[in-house]
């Protein structure tokens, strides 16, 4: 078993959520960090990443600052006014 540290202020509102929803402060933890590792999880960013494509008015723009090397290139300032 591992120890968490946190607030007093903290450690009150749950208190108080667990007397309000007769459940305890571990499950109170336990579901806070299932729901913060699920939110967060890599894995599925990444996944969920490699799923998403461009919309095709901007995969025909791939590639058009294809050299571009300093601020003062034209191709760069026509797209920037």
């Amino acid at each position: 078993m591992n120890t968490i540290t946190i607030d007093n202020n903290t450690y009150s509102e749950v208190e108080n959520f667990v007397k309000l929803n007769n459940t305890t402060v571990a499950d109170v933890v336990k579901a806070s960090i299932y729901g913060f590792l699920k939110k967060f999880n890599r894995s599925e960013t990444v996944a969920q990443a490699t799923k998403y494509e461009l919309p095709e008015h901007l995969k025909k723009m791939r590639g058009i600052l294809a050299g571009v090397k300093d601020e003062n290139d034209d191709r760069l300032n026509y797209l920037l006014m």
